[in-house]
């Protein structure tokens, strides 16, 4: 069965602009009465107020008084302020919204089916060479990183990747970290210490961390990391090696 859907924005101006219809009928009844000496019932005030409101007014009920033109010009103007309201509302965000689809690029999205895969938390340079071999080998891999111009450039190579935190636990649970074979902490020390932390709450999944400092490794260790590697060292041979026997 079809089901009619309204939009937050859409109910919201609809009931602002019906409310506002009917309070000015009330008004213009009660001016007319009070100022004017006229009599008019609230069909036909509420066709004054919207001929009014949308600049049309055929001019067969006017008022007199000043009170009553001052009265006239605030429903004028509220009027065209509703239609500026309307068209942006119906017709200027509909555009731009199609327009910014257009040019943002897809988000991205793990596939449900990607396991025994490789996440790395944090993207450089290091580990555009590792996904180079990591391709090479036909590892099933994914990388998570905060910065969005590094999820749109691996968005336009087709590599899974995801816009977030490594630290959430949700991010990590939407890089199926359930079911992965390992997680590669690649952020500052203090960060990889976040990041260790909250892998370890979620699975048991072996994590290597790469480490700024040989100083901060014990703490790493000491959060949950299997292996601590210095960025420092040969570490594209270390980890690959260590990648090779996985």
């Amino acid at each position: 069965m079809f089901k009619f859907r309204i939009s937050k924005p859409i109910f919201v101006y609809i009931s602002l602009s019906t409310l506002l219809v009917l309070i000015y009928s009330l008004v213009f009844q009660y001016l007319m009465s009070v100022y004017e000496s006229r009599e008019y019932g609230f069909i036909t005030a509420i066709y004054w107020v919207i001929g009014s409101m949308t600049t049309v007014g055929y001019g067969d009920i006017y008022f007199n008084s000043t009170i009553g033109h001052l009265f006239s010009i605030i429903v004028v103007i509220s009027g065209i302020i509703m239609i500026f309201g309307y068209v942006f509302l119906f017709v200027v965000s509909p555009g731009l919204e199609g327009m910014l689809r257009k040019e943002m690029p897809p988000k991205p999205k793990v596939p449900v089916d990607l396991n025994d895969h490789i996440i790395i938390g944090g993207y450089n340079q290091l580990v555009e060479t590792l996904i180079i071999e990591l391709e090479r080998a036909k590892i099933s891999f994914m990388v998570i990183d905060e910065n969005e111009e590094n999820i749109n450039h691996l968005i336009s190579r087709k590599i899974p990747c995801v816009h977030g935190d490594a630290a959430d636990e949700n991010v990590l649970l939407n890089s199926n970290i359930l079911s992965a074979r390992m997680l590669i902490a690649n952020q500052s020390d203090k960060k990889n210490a976040s990041i260790i932390l909250t892998a370890r709450k979620l699975s048991n999944i072996k994590i290597i961390s790469l480490v700024e400092e040989m100083k901060n490794a014990g703490y790493l260790k000491h959060a949950g990391s299997d292996q601590v590697i210095s960025t420092k060292t040969l570490l594209d041979h270390t980890l690959y090696e260590e990648l090779s026997i996985q």
